[in-house]
């Protein structure tokens, strides 16, 4: 953990956080992810690169240790952001450990996920809003989610033409569905 705090550190220097960051374990844990076709990929490069369907997403092992400082900075948080960044391989293993699950379950603190602008070739292609939602409520059912924040505001064309050459397109916006989850 003392290696892991000095990287911690010297990411808010170069970066200039003026809050602060931790990581929600220091536990050597691999992700591992289930695809459409029953397939088992393991570690974060080959789940992204596996082109299939993701149905869930697993640590092994399950029972690694939160952070204390990252369960305290959610159990004192007045608002919690969850996101953006890639669903499967950056937002969701990171609530996957117990402790830091629990915490964030109980929290009171206003919890709002910030949806991705784009689908994520090897992850979430196809996924509605309310499909990124539901994913992350399938791993955390007692996670109640407050808000979603989607972009609504329509890409330059030539960013466009870039996110579809790369695989990619604009997460489809489905507002009645995510209401409908609560």
């Amino acid at each position: 953990t003392g290696a892991c705090a000095g990287a911690v550190a010297l990411r808010h220097s170069i970066l200039a956080i003026r809050g602060r960051s931790f990581p929600s374990t220091t536990d050597s844990v691999q992700l591992v992810a289930e695809t459409g076709d029953g397939r088992l990929v393991k570690g974060e490069k080959a789940i992204a690169e596996s082109r299939g369907a993701i149905r869930r997403v697993a640590l092994d092992p399950p029972y690694c240790s939160a952070l204390p400082e990252a369960r305290r900075a959610l159990e004192r948080a007045g608002l919690i952001l969850l996101g953006p960044g890639s669903l499967y391989t950056s937002v969701l293993p990171n609530l996957l450990v117990p402790d830091l699950a629990h915490s964030l379950e109980s929290s009171g603190a206003r919890k709002v996920y910030l949806c991705n602008l784009v689908t994520q070739p090897g992850e979430t292609i196809g996924l509605t809003a309310s499909q990124h939602l539901e994913a992350l409520l399938v791993h955390l059912p007692r996670l109640k989610i407050d808000a979603v924040l989607c972009n609504s505001a329509p890409f330059p064309e030539a960013l466009s033409r870039a996110y579809a050459e790369a695989g990619a397109e604009a997460v489809a916006i489905d507002a009645r569905r995510i209401e409908a989850l609560g």
